[in-house]
Parts: C-alpha cells; structure tokens; sequence
C-alpha cells in the first residue's frame, strides 16, 4: 500500500509540475532558465523546512533520513559554484 501511495504522489506531483510549467510559460511569467532553477531551489527548500517544522512539532511524524540525502543532492547541484576554468558559465 505504501509503494503504491508513493508511486501515485509522485505522478501527481510530475504532472502537477509539467502543469505549472506550461501555466508559467503560457503567461506572462516568462522565466530564464537560471529564474527557474532559483524558483525550483527555494520551493525545494520550502517543503524540506515545512517537513522539519512537521517532523519537531508531531512526534508521531518522523522524516526519513533518505529525504534529507534527497533534498541536500538537489540544494547542492542546483547551489554548485560555477568553475573559474570556463566550464559551467
């Protein structure tokens, strides 16, 4: 039942995020590429504080560490300092 809850989260949230993404570019929110790695980096976070802020005040809730793991990947690519060597620009 758990895989089966997980699988269908993460579709919605797939589909949800294709959704924004044709709203966003259909509208007048016509972002860069580098706006919309910084709007996907500070969402991210935002859910990970939110989780943490559920996790201290419901004991019954804990966060798996995996998630931590997760989260701290995806911060840290998309936070990554561009190399001085001309590689990322």
């Amino acid at each position: 039942m758990n895989l089966i809850l997980a699988v269908a989260i993460f579709v919605f949230g797939n589909v949800s995020g294709w959704f924004l993404r044709g709203i966003m570019e259909k509208k007048a929110f016509h972002l860069s590429e580098q706006a919309s790695k910084n709007f996907l980096i500070i969402l991210i976070t935002l859910t990970w504080v939110f989780a943490m802020l559920v996790d201290v005040s419901n004991p019954n809730y804990d966060v798996p560490i995996a998630v931590h793991g997760i989260l701290g990947v995806i911060v840290g690519f998309f936070f990554a300092k561009p190399s001085q060597n001309g590689g990322d620009k």
